[in-house]
């Protein structure tokens, strides 16, 4: 019954925080993303992290765009691995169906959100379900495709970021809010915004689904068949060589936020990086239905 008077003061208030228990129980441990061949981590392997639902639907933290409080929860990158973001599956409550969602990255700071690494407005909205109700308002299982978001990662140890959504509903209401469950947790709980980033309790964790693709730190040039650039390090231009039609390159900063975005669509081609600072840059290519990642100094 705590869950639900917990919910209940934060869909009356809008967000507001109550009481909650300060013990910490169950558990909390980096996840390690899982590839679907042979449980073999290779370069570009699809992965997932997930939380899942135990269609409880015991509680809530709110999402609405037409409130200013706001709910993230933590993606943990493997260690010796980046994490590139292509899906998101949460559960909401809301009624009459969801209309928009944002999107919102951080990084890391003492276990909660700190600076924003990134964002995405009205991202594509795949489908929408209603698996359930509780608090008077419909559970929406929502699948959403992103624009490929890279969180990088470090040698030796894993590194923690954090996914906000902002969600409106048919009617653009403040009863919107992101299922969180008390039945397992996946690195840290849900955490809450009101003024300042907090942790409203310490046993919730939101109901998930981070989809996308691994690939190991420091993958070779030799790693797309056909492919070399050069020279590296660069000032200014970087050209690129395959054996087939490159079709996207796009460069990140070492936050994983998207610099530049090119669609190329030839065998051959240079890069002009002379509007990127000095420092170590993140290629991303793209050639017939491959993909994989680069580092690149620019000098």
């Amino acid at each position: 019954m705590k869950k639900i008077t917990m919910f209940t003061a934060i869909f009356a208030c809008a967000g507001v925080f109550g009481q909650q228990q300060v013990a910490m129980i169950g558990t909390n441990n980096p996840i390690v993303f899982e590839t679907l061949e042979n449980n073999t981590m290779l370069p570009e392997e699809a992965c997932s992290e997930e939380n899942p639902n135990d269609m409880t639907f015991e509680n809530g933290f709110n999402v609405s765009s037409a409130v200013d409080f706001k709910t993230a929860n933590d993606i943990t990158v493997a260690a010796d691995e980046d994490f590139t973001l292509t899906n998101i599956t949460a559960s909401i409550f809301a009624n009459g169906g969801i209309s928009s969602v944002d999107v919102t990255y951080y990084d890391n700071a003492g276990s909660l959100p700190g600076a924003v690494i990134g964002s995405e407005n009205s991202v594509t909205i795949d489908s929408q379900t209603v698996i359930g109700t509780n608090f008077g308002l419909d559970v929406n299982e929502v699948k959403l495709s992103v624009a490929p978001f890279t969180f990088l990662g470090q040698a030796g140890s894993t590194k923690t970021y954090w996914i906000q959504l902002t969600v409106t509903d048919s009617g653009s209401t403040g009863s919107v809010f992101w299922v969180v469950t008390n039945s397992s947790m996946i690195g840290n709980p849900t955490a809450l915004f009101d003024g300042g980033w907090a942790v409203a309790d310490p046993l919730s964790d939101g109901v998930y689904i981070w989809e996308g693709e691994c690939n190991a730190l420091g993958v070779n040039d030799s790693s797309l068949s056909g492919f070399n650039f050069y020279p590296n390090p660069t000032n200014s231009i970087l050209k690129l060589n395959a054996a087939k039609n490159i079709d996207s390159v796009s460069f990140y900063n070492l936050l994983g936020q998207k610099l530049l975005d090119l669609n190329v669509n030839a065998m051959t081609s240079e890069m002009d990086l002379q509007s990127l600072a000095m420092g170590t840059y993140i290629m991303r290519v793209n050639i017939d239905g491959e993909s994989n990642s680069f580092k690149i100094i620019k000098d």
